[in-house]
Order: C-alpha cells, then sequence, then structure tokens
C-alpha cells in the first residue's frame, strides 16, 4: 500500500519478519488484563509467548477461546505465581527457539505444527468481530449477554 509512511511500513515489515511475538502485558504481577497486543499477534497471524501475570494464558484458553501452543512452545511459565523464576522461564523458552531455528528441518516441522493453532485463533478473532457487528442496539447487546437483560428491563419497568 503507497499510502503508509515509512514507520508504517517498517513496523508491518518488522511483523512479517517476526518469529514469534514477545507480548509484554501490562501487568506481570497483578491482574489478568490482557491488552490490544495480545490481539496483534492474532492478526498477525503469530505464535506467541506472554510476559503477564501467572494464569494469563490459562485466561486466554479458558475465558476468551483462544489456543495457546503447547507443546510447540513450552508454556509452563504460566502456572508459576514466582515473578523471577516466570522470567527465568520465558528466557529459557527463548532460548531453547532460538536453537531449534538453528535447524532447518526442525524449524519446519515447529512451523507445520503451530499453523492450525494460529489460523484457528485468527478464525475465532475475525468470528468475533462478525459478532459483534451484528449487535445493533443496546436492547439486542443486553439479550446477548446473561443476566444483563434481566438487570435492564427491572431498570425500564420500575
Amino acid at each position: 500500500n503507497i499510502n503508509f509512511s515509512s514507520d508504517q511500513q517498517m513496523y508491518f515489515n518488522a511483523r512479517r519478519n517476526c518469529d514469534i511475538e514477545i507480548i509484554r502485558e501490562s501487568e506481570f504481577n497483578g491482574s489478568r488484563f490482557i491488552t490490544e497486543k495480545f490481539f496483534k499477534a492474532i492478526i498477525f497471524k503469530q505464535p506467541f509467548i506472554i510476559l503477564g501475570t501467572a494464569g494469563t494464558l490459562e485466561e486466554i484458553r479458558r475465558s476468551m477461546g483462544y489456543k495457546t501452543f503447547a507443546p510447540f512452545i513450552n508454556e509452563g511459565y504460566d502456572g508459576n505465581d514466582d515473578t523471577k523464576q516466570r522470567i527465568d522461564m520465558i528466557a529459557e523458552e527463548i532460548e531453547r527457539l532460538t536453537e531449534l531455528k538453528k535447524d532447518t528441518f526442525k524449524w519446519q516441522e515447529w512451523y507445520e505444527g503451530i499453523r492450525p493453532i494460529v489460523a484457528y485463533n485468527y478464525n475465532t478473532y475475525v468470528n468475533n468481530l462478525r459478532k459483534l457487528a451484528q449487535i445493533n442496539s443496546l436492547e439486542t447487546k443486553l439479550s446477548r449477554i446473561g443476566g444483563l437483560q434481566k438487570a435492564h428491563d427491572e431498570m425500564v419497568n420500575r
């Protein structure tokens, strides 16, 4: 796209050349606050490691419906509450993947393994956007969100 500025083009080229997104979330030792940084990895179809609070990957799987990359990425760090140990485990995994990439055959095999997960996550994101686009009124939105319809009805019928 010729309308991109050089900064934007550099950003997109850097993302295209990135094998794994290392996502640094806003919280590393507190709430499981998942930001747009996670969704950028999904949109750009990249595998990811999340520098976030313990349990962030579990939250992404359980509450948001996305898949993570075990066994292709060792995600044991996600269950470790000790901040220093979690950082060390992430660093070790990045080193392991860096070494793995040196073997072209093994890296290709690894990449083929993660492709279905990347595709699933991207499709989940797109499908969620489609669902949001269908919500065109407050009443429709409330009716799709559990107990909010009941709360809405109680307020209106007072």
